[in-house]
């Protein structure tokens, strides 16, 4: 789950649909999706077969394509990638078995180190045959950069603080 997102309550309550997807098998990888509000080449694009209720199952994700290509996933109807994946451990160990030979979750996690460095995003959601997106239409803002952070700040709470090469001159 991605530690800077901006958003409320039913958010986490999306998170909680997620889980139950996964416990009634709907698909292997569910993830979540962010109602877009502009094309952007910062998030990975999850498009649905159709409308559903709780949950619709992909018809494919794409990761980070350039502006005109978002436009025409927004045209079919995509949702953003919000970072956020669910999945059975089995699963994810059929993945990890593409990499190393591994017995179980504890060795595993002591070679972690052994992984090449790719994107889940790019190496395993683009390639996933069986995903589910569960919408979350509520209110949500990646803060993974300064001007959308600083979009939040209505008021300096703790002091000042500035970027970059500066003149100082008696500040208070």
């Amino acid at each position: 789950m991605p530690c800077d997102p901006y958003t409320e309550l039913e958010y986490f309550h999306t998170i909680a649909r997620m889980v139950e997807c996964v416990e009634k098998n709907v698909a292997d990888l569910v993830l979540m999706g962010i109602k877009p509000t502009y094309p952007s080449a910062k998030y990975g694009y999850v498009v649905p077969f159709a409308e559903g209720e709780k949950y619709q199952i992909v018809k494919r994700f794409t990761e980070k394509p350039d502006v005109p290509t978002a436009e025409k996933l927004l045209e079919e109807g995509a949702y953003w990638n919000g970072g956020v994946f669910a999945f059975r451990l089995g699963y994810m160990m059929q993945i990890v078995r593409k990499y190393m030979q591994s017995e179980n979750f504890e060795d595993t996690r002591a070679r972690y180190s052994e992984f090449p460095k790719i994107s889940f995003d790019y190496e395993v959601a683009e390639k996933a045959e069986s995903v589910a997106v569960v919408p979350f239409n509520g209110e949500w803002k990646d803060l993974g950069t300064w001007n959308t952070l600083t979009d939040e700040l209505h008021h300096a709470s703790i002091g000042n603080a500035v970027m970059g090469i500066i003149a100082r001159i008696h500040m208070s």
